[in-house]
Order: C-alpha cells, then structure tokens, then sequence
C-alpha cells in the first residue's frame, strides 16, 4: 500500500508539475490507481520470463487456445510461427478500465491487440461528427492487424467497454519473428494486401470487391516487391498506366495539373483506376521518402481475369466512375487555378497603380531645375565629344601632311546651321528634353 500511495503522488506531482489539465490529470490518476491496484500484469510478465522455455510454451498455448485464429493476416501461417507470437504477446499485457480509448481513429498504429477478457467496442465518426457504432467484440478477438504490418491511419476507433486484459504484438515483434520463418512473410504480406483492396477508405476504385479476388490478387501483389528512393516516380501523368501499387511503408506525393497542384496524401492504393480502364494516369506519383510497395501490371491483371470477363468487366466499370468522378475534380482544380492566376495578375496591376500614386507630383519649378541640370550635363558630354574630335583631326594632320587638315565638326555644328554657341541648346538637344518631358 506505501509503495503504491508513493506512486500515485509521484504522478500526481509530475502532472501538477507540467501543466497538465484538472480533467487529463484525474483521468490519468484513474487509470494509475487502477494498474497499481492490479499487479497481475505485471506479475504475468514476470511469470513468463521465469519459466524454461518449454514450460513456458505449453503454458502459453493453454492460456491462449486458438489464438490468432480470428486474424486474417496469419491465415495460412504455420503453428510453430504462430506459437512465436503468442510467446511474445504473453509478455506484453496491457489492462484497461471502461471508456478507455485503446485505438483512436486517424492514428497511426504498429501494433495489434489480442483481447484476453472484457469486452471492446468498434466505432466510426464521419465528417459530421456523428459517431457509428459497427460492431462489439469479445475474449479471442484481435484488432489493428493491418496497421501493425503496413503504416496506414486507423479506419476506427477501439474503445473498452469494461474492465480488459489486452495482450500486444508490435510491428518489431512480427519482423523478429520473420527473421526466423522467412517464408511466411509471402503468406503474410498475401492477406494483409488482400485486406488493403477490400478496405474502402484505402481503395475506394475497388469498391465491392470480392474475398476470393482480392486474395487473388493479393497473392499476385506479394511476389511484387518493390523499393523507391525519394523523390523517384511511381508513374508519371499523362502516360497510359501499365502499372498499379500498394504501399506499405512511407509516404508518397500526388502531384496534378502538370506539377502545378501537389498533395501529401495518406495513399495507399495508387493508380488502380487507371489500370483497369487501361486510360493515362491523372496524376504524377512520386515518394517523399523511401516507399517499399507491391506492383501489380497489366499483364497480371490479364492473367487474372482470363477465365472470368464478366467479373473484369464488372471491375472495369467500378474503375470507371472513379475514374471519371476524379477527372471532373481535376477539371474543377484547372479552372480554380485560372481564375487564381487572373486575381493574381489584377492584384499585381493594382499594386503598380497604387506604387504610381505614391510618387510625388513634379512642381513647375522642380520641373525647370530638373531641365536646367539636365541640360548642362548634355553640354558637359557635346563638349567632351567635341575635344575628342579635334585631337584625332590633329593626329590624322600630322601624320599626313600632303592631305589638308580636316575640319574638325562637332555633333552642335552639324546639328545647328548659323549657330552661335551662346547658352542657346542645339534643336536636337531641345528635342530631347521635349521626349524626356513627355515621358
């Protein structure tokens, strides 16, 4: 009791400390309270790790019977993979109290959980904010599969509706355990791409289709294997697909309108409309980061549907609509870009105007200063060009001396008959001010 009195203030302090809400603080000195009062977990975790590893299996396979069974991904794995992951998960519990938030919705997650007892409720909120109950689930069930094999944002949220004893498997859990069965990552990585077509929020062109296509398909994707450095395209807008893709780790870049428009995006499934109408890609696709993904071709679409036409045509027609629903938003995109370009253009037109107003207004007497100085300097530079004349006449002369001197003309005396030099500005010097004045 001392030592779980000690505990809870050490929280309370900490919480009070870094300015952590009256609200977050009690609903975290709950959950507190609840797990020091509970050491049966931890206890568990040190059960199991002082057990020989025989007893611990067989131990293990009795407290977890059929475990994994309801998991999609392990379906076809082998028993001794599978003992492996439950060993691993035994040493990971995790209780909950009711109403705790165990998976929310739009979070990436990389692990999945086995519900040993309690019960845990699936949920969705739409744009609206409006929540929607899908469905309740019990002692046996597992959730967040998918995330912990491929980085991809919740679909849902997981919420307990009473006291749980959740165990877990992380995604490093999963690869330690590859290490040692590398075949199964094939069979793995076949269900979980299977269940990524099948997910509409990951692949809304292949809406309604079916489990035995999508394993198909999924088994063909998984043989597929591909790596992206960043900055490299998937596949280029314009060009006429001959490819599609599913990602499993990193991000990658939607780029529309030639580049003009570019997207972050939490895709998953790339290019598939495209390919199944055999039309050009409405996009350019490249990886942010370094992007491991599965390819699929056209060829392998082909190969497919060789012995089911209707099924490619009912495929075909699905792709089409997003297809089409897709290219009226990109022609939407266009004109919203236009009608940018032309606001942008007017703003730019009133800017110089308003710089315009801003210059001062040239007075009459500011006006015959700035002509007076403007003159001089033009009798400065006639004068410089005139004395440059004149010591190249006298150099001409004294080298030939037969040829008579040449008279030496300025641009003043060509430009004024009967000039009389005088202040009197030549009419070509006049004329020019006139321009300047004008301009």
């Amino acid at each position: 009791q001392t030592q779980r009195d000690t505990r809870i203030n050490t929280v309370m302090q900490f919480t009070a400390r870094n300015g952590i809400s009256t609200d977050l603080r009690n609903e975290v000195l709950d959950y507190f309270e609840f797990r020091y009062s509970n050491p049966s977990a931890d206890f568990a975790k040190r059960f199991m790790d002082d057990l020989p590893s025989e007893m611990q299996a067989r131990v293990i396979s009795q407290m977890f019977p059929g475990a994994l069974e309801k998991s999609g991904l392990f379906k076809g794995a082998s028993e001794m993979f599978i003992s492996q992951l439950i060993v691993k998960m035994a040493r990971r519990p995790v209780p909950t109290m009711p109403l705790q938030v165990i998976i929310a919705q739009g979070s990436y997650n990389s692990e999945m959980f086995l519900l040993k007892s309690g019960s845990v409720e699936v949920t969705t909120q739409d744009e609206d904010g409006q929540q929607r109950r899908i469905r309740s689930l019990g002692p046996g069930s597992t959730f967040g599969d998918l995330s912990m094999w491929m980085d991809s944002r919740q679909a849902a949220s997981v919420t307990s509706l009473d006291f749980c004893q959740l165990h877990v498997l992380t995604r490093s859990d999963l690869e330690d355990a590859l290490l040692s069965f590398p075949e199964v990552a094939h069979v793995i990585a076949s269900q979980a791409l299977a269940h990524c077509l099948r997910t509409p929020g990951m692949a809304p062109h292949l809406e309604g289709l079916s489990v035995a296509t999508s394993e198909k398909m999924g088994r063909r994707l998984a043989y597929n294997r591909v790596e992206f450095d960043p900055g490299i395209a998937l596949y280029i807008e314009g060009e006429f697909a001959d490819a599609a893709y599913v990602i499993r780790k990193g991000k990658v870049e939607s780029e529309l309108l030639g580049g003009r428009l570019e997207g972050l995006e939490d895709m998953r499934c790339v290019g598939f409309d495209a390919l199944l109408t055999g039309w050009p890609y409405q996009e350019t696709v490249r990886a942010s980061g370094a992007v491991v993904a599965y390819r699929i071709s056209a060829q392998d679409i082909i190969d497919l549907f060789t012995n089911d036409f209707e099924l490619l045509v009912e495929r075909e027609e699905v792709a089409e609509r997003w297809y089409l629903e897709e290219k009226r938003r990109r022609v939407a995109m266009t004109w919203a870009l236009l009608a940018e370009d032309i606001l942008s253009h007017h703003r730019k037109q009133d800017e110089e105007i308003r710089q315009l107003s801003r210059t001062p207004v040239v007075t009459s007497s500011t006006q015959e200063e700035h002509d007076q100085d403007l003159a001089a300097r033009l009798r400065r530079t006639l004068a410089v060009s005139q004395s440059n004349q004149r010591a190249s006449d006298l150099r001409r002369s004294s080298s030939d001396s037969t040829e008579p001197p040449l008279r030496a003309t300025s641009v003043v005396s060509r430009s004024s008959s009967g000039h009389s030099g005088g202040d009197q500005l030549p009419l070509y010097v006049a004329s020019t001010i006139r321009e300047h004045h004008e301009a």
